[in-house]
């Protein structure tokens, strides 16, 4: 699969693929605007940088690139639920530690590339989720990072689904780190339990 996908994508110069010693295929993305590494191994996003400026994403130094593990750090796809399930499902769904396909990459007019995966239902996904389903992951790297989350019901029964992009950012300080914005919305305070 890697050499297929070094040979589809091989007009893109600013594109590039890996896989480690587990299997789980990376794109890197290295573009005049920033650089960035994806993981087809749960739809992650491990590394973002616009270039010039430091990493916006963290990544944990212990993270496990392997097939049925959750990745520690970037941005996780969370789906179709947001931490733990009341009937002791997996944590936070079970996407992120899915296969997940290459949709496309493209450069965009003004330098920016995008780049869209996807991942359907599957004999594994249907212990967990009895539903067939498509859920595509659409981002666009230039000097900002624009992810958006799509779910698709594609069967016949009605379902319910929640989901995040559970971004872990690198930040210098935490005590000096503010969040603003927030002042009229209702949240849940994990750290407080509030």
């Amino acid at each position: 699969m890697l050499s297929q996908l070094q040979q589809e994508y091989a007009h893109l110069n600013a594109i590039d693929f890996s896989q480690n010693e587990q299997g789980v295929i990376f794109i890197h993305v290295e573009s005049q605007l920033a650089c960035a590494t994806i993981s087809l191994h749960g739809g992650h996003v491990c590394h973002f940088q616009p270039q010039g400026e430091k990493p916006l994403l963290w990544m944990s130094q212990s993270a496990s690139f392997q097939p049925g593990k959750a990745i520690r750090g970037g941005v996780p796809v969370c789906w179709p639920w947001f931490g733990p399930h009341p009937k002791g499902l997996p944590q936070h769904g079970f996407v992120r530690n899915q296969a997940w396909q290459l949709a496309g990459i493209e450069r965009l007019t003004d330098g920016q590339i995008k780049v869209v995966l996807s991942v359907n239902q599957s004999p594994a996904s249907q212990q967990i989720w009895p539903y067939p389903f498509e859920l595509t992951l659409s981002l666009v790297i230039g000097t900002e990072l624009d992810m958006v989350l799509t779910s698709k019901n594609t069967g016949d029964t009605a379902f319910t689904v929640g989901g995040a992009l559970h971004s872990y950012f690198a930040i210098a300080d935490i005590a000096r780190t503010r969040i603003e914005g927030l002042a009229e919305t209702v949240f849940d305070d994990k750290v407080s339990g509030e």
